[in-house]
Parts: structure tokens; sequence; C-alpha cells
């Protein structure tokens, strides 16, 4: 299966080379709310970002992840989205 990705996606992406807060991602990523929460939750989904309670915990198995809580988590590019985003 071939995934796409996305001017939003790419953006978001290349914003994630360091483990962010929601809040600085919101404030790096000019794109409202709404939109921010589905491309990210998309990117869980495609396995391209991952997300994190604090920076020192493991990341979150997709299913624990609903977009209620995306505002208290961490998010940081994966191997593969970072692969992804340097071959686009």
């Amino acid at each position: 299966m071939i995934l796409f990705m996305t001017q939003e996606e790419f953006d978001i992406i290349d914003a994630l080379y360091f483990m962010t807060s929601y809040e600085q991602l919101a404030k790096d990523i000019s794109i409202k709310k709404s939109e921010l929460d589905e491309n990210l939750q998309e990117l869980i989904k495609k396995g391209w970002i991952n997300a994190f309670e604090h920076p020192d915990a493991l990341p979150l198995q997709p299913e624990e992840l609903k977009i209620e809580i995306f505002e208290k988590l961490y998010f940081l590019a994966s191997k593969k989205g970072l692969l992804e985003h340097n071959s686009r």
C-alpha cells in the first residue's frame, strides 16, 4: 500500500524532528486546531508520528489515543515518518 503525504502532514513532521508539546506544535503550524487534530490522528494511524504523555514516557499505543487528549500530549516523528518525509 502506497501512502501519500499531504503538505500539512509534511509540515507537521518537519516540526517534529524533536519531541514537541501540542501547544508548541500548534504555534509552529499555521492551521486550525481541528485540522491539526485530524492530521495528527492520520499521522498516528500511518505510523509516521508517536505520541507521549510526557517527554520521558514510552510512546502511547494508537488505540489509546483520542483527539480529546491531544492537547495534553507530546509528539515526535517516527523513523518511518522521517524516512517518508525525507524521500519526498
